[in-house]
């Protein structure tokens, strides 16, 4: 997989929550993708509730996200906007 893809959420299996945060809860799982195994990842995940001011605020955070390379920074590997609206990063 490479940045920025679009993951379709049959592929994401979410775990225990990790934490919350402004725009919504973050979750550990596990991305499922064909021919290449099972990866562990971060899932952030939209609130559905938020006001549009908020998902443009959402989608701007991810697009800083994968410029970003750092050992103690989840590394974001894309998105999911099939039903819920997910970033999803290595973890």
């Amino acid at each position: 997989m490479n940045g920025a893809d679009n993951i379709p959420s049959e592929w994401i299996r979410l775990g225990r929550a990790l934490g919350e945060g402004e725009f919504g809860l973050v979750n550990e799982g596990e991305l499922r993708v064909p021919g290449e195994g099972i990866l562990p990842v971060a899932v952030k995940r939209l609130n559905q509730d938020l006001h549009e001011y908020a998902k443009e605020e959402f989608i701007r955070e991810a697009n800083l996200m994968l410029n970003l390379d750092h050992e103690h920074i989840v590394k974001l590997i894309g998105f999911s906007w099939d039903g819920e609206t997910y970033m999803v990063g290595l973890y």
